[in-house]
């Protein structure tokens, strides 16, 4: 088989879209919060849901972490603490990295706000 530069191209950009299954950042409804961490002073915390949403390229299938320097992070810690004590859905947004070997979360909302 004679490969050309040309088909070499168009192969090249069906490999890569095909292999590269990477998250994009999205805003995603996952019910109740089944666990919220507090972690252990390494940067950032964790907490768990009715439905996982995995990342590729993420070790831990399990959970989400949120990043304790964000800005935001003791209004997320206190709504999760605020969903799970109540039994109010959320919806979270996910950044499409990992951290900590789960996906990184950087928002989240209760899921009755009529924003979704």
């Amino acid at each position: 088989m004679v490969v050309t530069v040309k088909n070499f191209i168009k192969l090249s950009i069906i490999f890569f879209s095909v292999s590269s299954n990477a998250y994009s950042a999205s805003w995603e409804n996952v019910g109740l919060v089944t666990r919220v961490h507090s972690g252990h002073g390494i940067g950032y915390f964790l907490f768990s849901t009715e439905k996982q949403i995995n990342v590729n390229g993420c070790d831990n299938r399990f959970g989400y972490d949120v990043n304790e320097n964000l800005k935001s992070s003791d209004r997320i810690y206190s709504l999760l603490l605020t969903a799970y004590t109540t039994g109010k859905p959320v919806a979270i947004y996910i950044t499409g990295n990992c951290l900590g070997g789960r996906p990184e979360v950087n928002a989240v909302q209760f899921t009755d706000t009529g924003y979704f």
